[in-house]
Protein backbone atom coordinates (compact mmCIF):
# COMPACT_ATOMS: atom_id res chain seq x y z
CA UNK A 1 0.00 0.00 0.00
CA UNK A 2 1.24 4.01 -0.79
CA UNK A 3 0.12 6.41 1.42
CA UNK A 4 1.84 8.84 -1.56
CA UNK A 5 5.23 8.49 -3.51
CA UNK A 6 8.08 7.07 -1.76
CA UNK A 7 5.82 6.60 1.49
CA UNK A 8 4.90 2.81 2.02
CA UNK A 9 1.96 1.37 4.54
CA UNK A 10 1.52 -2.36 5.24
CA UNK A 11 -0.48 -4.78 7.38
CA UNK A 12 2.45 -4.41 9.79
CA UNK A 13 2.27 -0.73 10.05
CA UNK A 14 -1.28 -1.01 11.20
CA UNK A 15 -1.20 -4.02 13.26
CA UNK A 16 1.96 -2.87 15.58
CA UNK A 17 0.19 0.23 15.47
CA UNK A 18 -3.39 -0.80 16.92
CA UNK A 19 -1.39 -2.92 19.35
CA UNK A 20 1.10 -0.27 20.64
CA UNK A 21 -2.24 2.28 20.92
CA UNK A 22 -4.28 -0.57 22.89
CA UNK A 23 -1.80 -1.09 25.40
CA UNK A 24 -0.63 2.66 25.95
CA UNK A 25 -4.50 3.86 26.82
CA UNK A 26 -4.65 0.76 28.75
CA UNK A 27 -1.78 2.18 31.08
CA UNK A 28 -1.63 5.62 30.61
CA UNK A 29 -5.29 6.86 29.67
CA UNK A 30 -4.62 10.43 30.48
CA UNK A 31 -1.53 10.68 28.14
CA UNK A 32 -2.33 12.24 24.64
CA UNK A 33 -0.94 9.96 21.72
CA UNK A 34 0.04 11.48 18.38
CA UNK A 35 0.79 8.37 15.92
CA UNK A 36 2.15 8.59 12.00
CA UNK A 37 -0.81 6.71 11.09
CA UNK A 38 -3.65 7.31 12.98
CA UNK A 39 -2.80 11.09 14.05
CA UNK A 40 -3.47 13.00 17.53
CA UNK A 41 -5.91 11.35 20.40
CA UNK A 42 -6.00 14.35 22.39
CA UNK A 43 -6.47 14.04 26.29
CA UNK A 44 -5.97 17.53 26.93
CA UNK A 45 -2.47 16.51 28.73
CA UNK A 46 0.70 17.77 29.00
CA UNK A 47 2.26 14.37 28.06
CA UNK A 48 1.83 13.13 25.11
CA UNK A 49 3.26 9.77 23.34
CA UNK A 50 4.38 9.76 19.95
CA UNK A 51 4.10 6.35 18.27
CA UNK A 52 6.08 5.53 15.01
CA UNK A 53 4.52 1.40 14.25
CA UNK A 54 7.26 0.94 11.47
CA UNK A 55 10.34 2.64 10.88
CA UNK A 56 11.77 1.21 8.26
CA UNK A 57 8.95 -0.11 6.05
CA UNK A 58 10.87 -0.52 2.69
CA UNK A 59 13.25 -2.26 4.70
CA UNK A 60 10.67 -4.60 6.25
CA UNK A 61 9.26 -5.16 2.94
CA UNK A 62 12.31 -6.32 1.22
CA UNK A 63 13.05 -8.35 4.20
CA UNK A 64 15.91 -6.13 5.49
CA UNK A 65 16.39 -6.59 9.21
CA UNK A 66 16.67 -2.68 9.43
CA UNK A 67 13.62 -1.46 11.45
CA UNK A 68 12.11 -0.57 13.90
CA UNK A 69 9.36 0.19 16.23
CA UNK A 70 9.87 3.24 18.30
CA UNK A 71 8.36 4.99 21.03
CA UNK A 72 8.46 8.38 23.01
CA UNK A 73 7.31 10.23 25.86
CA UNK A 74 7.24 13.97 25.64
CA UNK A 75 6.38 16.74 28.31
CA UNK A 76 4.72 19.30 26.28
CA UNK A 77 7.33 19.78 23.07
CA UNK A 78 10.24 18.52 25.15
CA UNK A 79 11.03 14.64 24.61
CA UNK A 80 12.27 12.83 28.26
CA UNK A 81 11.77 9.01 27.21
CA UNK A 82 12.77 7.17 23.72
CA UNK A 83 12.44 3.77 22.74
CA UNK A 84 13.41 1.88 19.96
CA UNK A 85 12.82 -1.81 19.19
CA UNK A 86 14.60 -3.75 16.51
CA UNK A 87 12.97 -7.05 16.42
CA UNK A 88 14.98 -9.04 14.35
CA UNK A 89 18.18 -7.44 15.76
CA UNK A 90 17.14 -8.16 19.09
CA UNK A 91 18.21 -4.82 19.98
CA UNK A 92 16.54 -2.02 22.48
CA UNK A 93 18.11 1.13 22.42
CA UNK A 94 16.25 3.92 24.97
CA UNK A 95 17.14 6.66 26.72
CA UNK A 96 15.91 9.05 29.43
CA UNK A 97 16.35 12.50 29.86
CA UNK A 98 19.84 13.29 32.24
CA UNK A 99 19.82 9.38 32.75
CA UNK A 100 22.14 8.72 30.04
CA UNK A 101 21.46 6.34 26.62
CA UNK A 102 21.18 2.08 26.73
CA UNK A 103 21.11 -0.76 24.03
CA UNK A 104 19.81 -3.52 25.85
CA UNK A 105 20.57 -2.12 29.30
CA UNK A 106 24.11 -1.17 28.80
CA UNK A 107 25.03 2.14 28.93
CA UNK A 108 26.24 3.67 25.13
CA UNK A 109 28.06 6.42 24.17
CA UNK A 110 28.76 8.74 20.70
CA UNK A 111 32.37 7.57 18.70
CA UNK A 112 35.50 9.38 19.44
CA UNK A 113 36.24 10.12 15.66
CA UNK A 114 37.61 13.38 15.29
CA UNK A 115 37.98 14.16 11.35
CA UNK A 116 35.57 13.80 9.05
CA UNK A 117 37.22 12.00 6.44
CA UNK A 118 37.70 9.02 9.25
CA UNK A 119 33.93 9.03 9.84
CA UNK A 120 31.05 6.78 8.85
CA UNK A 121 27.74 8.88 7.92
CA UNK A 122 24.30 7.74 7.11
CA UNK A 123 21.30 10.00 5.59
CA UNK A 124 17.96 9.89 5.23
CA UNK A 125 14.79 12.17 3.89
CA UNK A 126 11.65 13.43 4.28
CA UNK A 127 9.20 11.65 1.18
CA UNK A 128 8.65 14.88 -0.30
CA UNK A 129 10.35 15.69 -3.30
CA UNK A 130 12.43 18.75 -2.02
CA UNK A 131 13.68 16.77 0.79
CA UNK A 132 14.58 14.09 -2.15
CA UNK A 133 16.37 16.63 -3.65
CA UNK A 134 18.50 18.14 -1.16
CA UNK A 135 19.76 14.46 0.03
CA UNK A 136 21.06 14.24 -3.20
CA UNK A 137 22.99 17.57 -3.26
CA UNK A 138 24.26 16.31 0.44
CA UNK A 139 25.43 13.30 -0.80
CA UNK A 140 27.32 14.39 -3.77
CA UNK A 141 29.15 16.23 -1.54
CA UNK A 142 29.54 14.23 1.56
CA UNK A 143 30.42 10.41 -0.17
CA UNK A 144 33.67 11.28 -1.19
CA UNK A 145 34.40 13.48 2.14
CA UNK A 146 34.42 10.66 4.48
CA UNK A 147 35.01 6.90 4.83
CA UNK A 148 31.78 6.19 3.47
CA UNK A 149 28.22 7.82 3.22
CA UNK A 150 25.03 5.79 2.82
CA UNK A 151 21.57 5.24 3.42
CA UNK A 152 20.54 2.17 5.49
CA UNK A 153 16.28 3.10 5.37
CA UNK A 154 15.56 3.32 9.16
CA UNK A 155 16.25 6.76 10.48
CA UNK A 156 14.91 5.80 13.81
CA UNK A 157 18.51 3.21 14.04
CA UNK A 158 20.51 5.80 11.95
CA UNK A 159 20.41 7.79 14.88
CA UNK A 160 20.56 4.93 17.53
CA UNK A 161 23.95 4.01 15.59
CA UNK A 162 25.38 7.08 16.16
CA UNK A 163 24.73 7.08 19.85
CA UNK A 164 26.39 3.61 19.95
CA UNK A 165 29.17 4.86 18.48
CA UNK A 166 28.70 2.35 15.55
CA UNK A 167 28.44 5.39 12.89
CA UNK A 168 29.63 9.18 13.62
CA UNK A 169 27.01 11.21 12.08
CA UNK A 170 23.36 11.25 10.32
CA UNK A 171 21.69 13.77 8.56
CA UNK A 172 18.03 14.45 7.53
CA UNK A 173 16.31 16.85 5.40
CA UNK A 174 12.82 16.77 6.20
CA UNK A 175 12.59 14.67 9.39
CA UNK A 176 9.85 13.43 10.95
CA UNK A 177 9.26 14.15 15.12
CA UNK A 178 8.50 10.58 15.56
CA UNK A 179 11.62 8.97 14.92
CA UNK A 180 14.19 11.76 14.55
CA UNK A 181 13.00 13.82 17.43
CA UNK A 182 13.10 10.45 19.82
CA UNK A 183 16.39 9.87 18.29
CA UNK A 184 17.71 13.29 19.49
CA UNK A 185 16.63 12.66 22.97
CA UNK A 186 18.94 9.46 22.51
CA UNK A 187 22.00 10.71 20.76
CA UNK A 188 22.21 13.42 23.30
CA UNK A 189 21.89 11.46 26.10
CA UNK A 190 24.73 9.63 24.18
CA UNK A 191 27.16 12.68 24.04
CA UNK A 192 26.15 13.65 20.75
CA UNK A 193 25.21 16.51 19.15
CA UNK A 194 21.83 17.40 17.33
CA UNK A 195 21.28 20.49 15.74
CA UNK A 196 19.64 22.14 12.44
CA UNK A 197 21.65 22.52 9.38
CA UNK A 198 22.13 26.02 10.55
CA UNK A 199 23.90 24.74 14.49
CA UNK A 200 21.05 25.82 15.95
CA UNK A 201 20.02 23.07 18.75
CA UNK A 202 16.96 20.61 17.33
CA UNK A 203 13.81 21.57 18.61
CA UNK A 204 10.58 20.43 18.33
CA UNK A 205 8.82 21.75 14.83
CA UNK A 206 12.72 22.13 12.87
CA UNK A 207 12.58 19.64 9.96
CA UNK A 208 16.13 19.32 9.15
CA UNK A 209 18.43 16.99 11.72
CA UNK A 210 21.62 16.43 11.90
CA UNK A 211 23.04 14.14 14.56
CA UNK A 212 26.89 13.97 15.03
CA UNK A 213 29.26 12.72 17.92
CA UNK A 214 29.90 16.48 18.64
CA UNK A 215 33.65 16.03 17.13
CA UNK A 216 32.89 16.02 13.28
CA UNK A 217 29.61 18.66 13.54
CA UNK A 218 31.27 21.96 12.74
CA UNK A 219 33.61 20.19 10.08
CA UNK A 220 29.99 18.44 8.90
CA UNK A 221 28.28 22.01 8.30
CA UNK A 222 30.81 23.88 6.56
CA UNK A 223 30.57 20.90 3.76
CA UNK A 224 26.83 21.53 3.85
CA UNK A 225 26.94 25.27 4.30
CA UNK A 226 24.40 27.36 2.21
CA UNK A 227 22.65 23.87 1.61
Amino acid sequence: MTKKPHDLLTQADIKAEYSIIKNLKKYFPKFNIISEEKGLIDKKSPYSWIVDPLDGTTNFIMANPLFASVLSLWYKKDCILCFFWAPYLEEMYWAEKNKGAFLNNKKIHVSGTKKLKDAYLTFCHGSKMKFIDQSKTIYSKLKTAAVDFRQLGSSGLEMCYVAAGKTDGHIIPGGKIWDAGAGALLVREAGGKVTDFKNRDWRWGIKDFLATNGKIHQEFLRKIKNL
